[in-house]
């Protein structure tokens, strides 16, 4: 089944055309691979298939719905199925890791039983139990990627979206990170789609690989 389509999406900056007429389409537990270059538009594509950023034409269907068609209230909805990793993370340096990983949860109002709950699970599953009494300023650059990841997956997305998730990792911590992206497409029936500036490493277990170009997303599985 398919949950997301990008149809002919454009988006430009400032007069320069970042995105020209992009078409993507992304199925159930698919993993997705955006390659390109720095300053390719990677970014803009990521937030505009998180739903957090409008095209300028075109247009993004999620679950048959046009999403930029509807009212704010719908797409908030819809926004909340789909969990967007940024390069930077965005942990919150004075919470510790337990803090972090429930913050969606705790801005739905779950209960807190509830919230004990699914963190302690997810940190099993991620292999962070150990530190979640942590902050993540003590923690490495793999560890925090997982912390990233676990808060993601907190609110239980159809869709996990991660922008240059190995962009600060070393070669051992990147492959550890792309079983661990396997092992969550599996357990969890998440599609996953990473954006990454590597343009020839091999990623184990992608089913689709694209290259970004010149604002041009073509297929080269």
């Amino acid at each position: 089944m398919v949950l997301l389509q990008l149809e002919g999406v454009t988006k430009s900056y400032m007069g320069q055309q970042v995105l020209r007429g992009v078409y993507l389409s992304i199925s159930e537990r698919e993993f997705v691979v955006v390659r390109g270059r720095s300053g390719a538009g990677k970014t803009t594509l990521m937030k505009i298939m998180a739903l957090l950023l409008k095209p300028d034409g075109g247009r993004v269907i999620y679950k048959g719905i046009n999403v930029w068609s509807v009212n704010n209230s719908l797409r908030e909805c819809l926004r909340k199925t789909i969990a967007y990793i940024p390069q930077f993370l965005d942990l919150l340096p004075n919470l510790n890791v337990f803090d972090n990983i429930a913050l969606p949860l705790i801005a739905r109002r779950t209960k807190s039983a509830v919230i004990e709950e699914r963190v302690n699970e997810i940190a099993v599953e991620l292999g962070i139990k150990g530190f979640l009494h942590r902050y993540p300023n003590s923690l490495s650059g793999g560890e925090r990627q997982r912390v990233a990841i676990a808060r993601a997956l907190a609110s239980s997305p159809e869709i996990l979206i991660a922008d240059e998730p190995t962009a600060y990792l070393d070669d051992e911590s990147s492959e550890e990170l792309y079983k661990l992206i396997n092992v969550i497409r599996s357990k969890r029936r998440v599609a996953i789609v990473i954006a990454t500036t590597e343009l020839s490493a091999n990623i184990p277990g992608a089913d689709n690989v694209y290259i970004l170009e010149r604002g041009v997303l073509r297929n080269i599985s």
